[in-house]
């Protein structure tokens, strides 16, 4: 989502919270890396991993502050 659907979803719906849908093979894979930690620790971002065969959510991690950004 670019930084302008951004500020205008701001504006429409500023209750709305935004997840990253990643599939788990994609997380266990990248966000098991140092470079994928790295942006989970600082990068301000919610996640939902999903379970694509399965079709269900299997885990909700929240956004956590931004250290350096």
């Amino acid at each position: 989502m670019s930084i302008c659907e951004r500020l205008l979803l701001k504006q429409v719906d500023p209750e709305r919270e935004l997840y990253l849908a990643v599939a788990d093979t994609t997380f266990d894979g990248i966000f098991s890396e140092p470079i994928g930690e790295l942006v989970m620790r600082e990068l301000p971002m919610k996640l939902l991993i999903v379970d694509v065969e399965a079709v269900e959510v299997k885990r909700w991690i929240p956004s956590r502050e931004s250290r350096t950004l």
